[in-house]
């Protein structure tokens, strides 16, 4: 079974909560290169943001979100610094990437286990 990643998905009408295995790109912070928000496969939400940081960086960063609420912005999953804006962007993309795919086969492994179980 192949899943797919839906990027740039439409957005749903409000109330409604966006699929699993979604990307979203969303509305950007004055300072920011890139801002995603990743639903993966097995439900977990994710902003994954790019920045221009002090000393003349980029932070790319992937933040918990929970209830719709962006939460723990101090205790990021994963942040990394990048010298150009190019490098930042490419960072941005393949961590968005990342986290979409990680959910793909987290929901796998659990299919088969379950299927394992049933035999």
């Amino acid at each position: 079974m192949k899943t797919a990643t839906l990027l740039d998905a439409p957005a749903p009408t409000f109330g409604a909560h966006p699929a699993n295995g979604t990307v979203r790109r969303c509305a950007l912070h004055p300072d920011e290169l890139e801002r995603h928000r990743v639903i993966s496969a097995d439900g977990y939400e994710v902003v994954v943001t790019t920045v221009h940081a002090e000393h003349g960086v980029w932070l790319t960063g992937a933040y918990p979100v929970q209830q719709s609420y962006l939460v723990m912005i101090c205790q990021p999953y994963f942040e990394v610094r990048s010298a150009t804006e190019e490098a930042a962007a490419e960072q941005h993309e393949g961590l968005v990437r990342t986290l979409a795919d990680a959910g793909v086969a987290i929901v796998r492994a659990r299919r088969r286990l379950a299927a394992r179980r049933a035999a």
